[in-house]
Parts: C-alpha cells; structure tokens; sequence
C-alpha cells in the first residue's frame, strides 16, 4: 500500500503536521509517501528491518517513510517523526548510508555494526531536537526498551560473552551500552546500565563505551553540523578500536 502525505495530514495532531510541513520546506517540490513493508521490499525494492518499526528513505524524487503496515497511523506518530528527524539530517547534508553488495560475511557483519552506530550518532541529535521543538519524546520508548535490555537481553548476553571468539562481536555489547544510554534519559536506568556492565567480563566494554559516550554526546543540543558528525564518526571507530581499512569510505570523503 502506498499513500500521499497530503491526502491524510489532515488525520494527524498538530505537532506532526507542523513536523511535516517543516521537513517537506526542506526538501521544496518532494513528494512525502507512505508505503508499508511489503510495498517497500517487493515494489520499491527496499529492505525491511524484521526488528524495527519503521525506516525511510529517498527515491527516484520521493521521500518515502516505511512502516508495517499503514493502518491506525495516528498510533504510529511517534515511528513518523523519529523518521522525518533523519529526514532533517539528511537536509542538512549528513552522509546516508550506502547499500552495497557484501563480498564476505565479515564485510556484512562490520556493516551491520556501522549502521547501528551511524543511527545510534543521529539520535542523539534527533531525540531532543523532536522534544524540544514538536514535543515527541521518543526517549519514553528508549527507557522501556532499556528496562527489557536488562532484565532479559543482557544477563544472556554476558552469560554467552565467554565463548565469543570474533572481535566484532565483542563490539557488539559496546554497541547495546551506547544505544540503550543515549536513547533513554532515565538516569537512575542509565546508572543500572552502568552497574550491570562492571561485572568482570564487560568491564572493558563499559570502559571503552563511556569514552565514545562523551564523543556522541557533543553532537547533541547544537546547529546540525555533517563534518563535525562525520569526524566524531571516525573519532568514534578509533576509539572502540576497529582498523582504519574497515571504516565505510563515505564517512571519510
């Protein structure tokens, strides 16, 4: 299913309609679609996240943003705006990442790695940039699903550490400390978050986690700058220690 954005604005509060109207002004004469998942993979020939809830993406002079299904769009405005914030990165000229076919598994697994890194950056610009401005406070979605992280994820994962063999997978417990604390703003989870990374086998992990945390956080509550953000990118890979011949080109143009 695939439906203009001026045929149901109308539909939405306030707050998103000013959001949209805004991003749309930034990208003057480009039509905004909605399409759901299977609109998006088998028409418009985009992948799907089995585990997200929404993406977006521009083409052939569309913006379109993707969500399972099109239904009870009112219920799914906080998907919407947390899309359209990347729409207005994109505006301001910060790199989009690359679909690129894999050579190896390796090459796929480091990808997988730089995009949720690449998105873990952008939210920490979009999140208060969206509750300041349009009063979405995608932080409350962020907390709860740091609330699952802890009571079920991480006690499997720090279980399974000891028998992890690939330095990319020990990049992976880094990746969940600085998703979980920047999406959330509940300080005494944070803090949780914390304590449950000084067990003796994710020490290291947290150590190089909050150094890359004061990285991130100097993007948040300033002008949208894309060569500041593609330096703390690079910043950010060095820091958690993956070899420059990895890093994606696009980031270092």
């Amino acid at each position: 299913m695939l439906i203009d954005s001026e045929d149901i604005r109308s539909q939405f509060t306030e707050n998103l309609q000013k959001l949209m109207g805004y991003i749309m002004s930034r990208f003057p004469g480009v039509p905004l679609i909605f399409v759901d998942k299977k609109e998006c993979k088998e028409n418009l020939g985009i992948p799907f996240s089995e585990e997200g809830n929404a993406c977006c993406f521009t083409k052939e002079g569309n913006m379109y943003v993707a969500l399972k299904e099109l239904d009870s769009l009112l219920a799914k405005e906080p998907d919407i705006a947390h899309e359209l914030g990347h729409f207005w990165l994109e505006s301001h000229g910060f790199p989009r990442r690359l679909q690129v076919p894999f050579k190896t598994k390796d090459e796929k697994e480091r990808d997988y790695y730089f995009a949720r890194l690449h998105e873990i950056m952008e939210h920490a610009i979009i999140y208060p940039w969206l509750k300041d401005n349009y009063s979405f406070d995608l932080y409350i979605i962020g907390t709860n699903r740091l609330v699952e992280f802890l009571r079920n994820e991480l006690p499997k994962l720090s279980n399974e550490y000891s028998i992890y063999k690939y330095p990319l997978q020990k990049v992976t417990l880094i990746i969940y400390y600085l998703k979980y604390d920047t999406e959330s703003d509940d300080r005494g989870l944070q803090d949780r978050l914390e304590k449950a990374y000084s067990k003796s086998t994710l020490v290291e992990m947290r150590y190089i986690a909050k150094r890359v945390l004061k990285i991130i956080r100097g993007l948040s509550n300033q002008e949208p700058d894309p060569k500041c953000f593609k330096e703390k990118y690079c910043e950010v890979l060095k820091t958690i220690g993956i070899d420059k011949q990895f890093w994606p080109e696009y980031m270092q143009d």
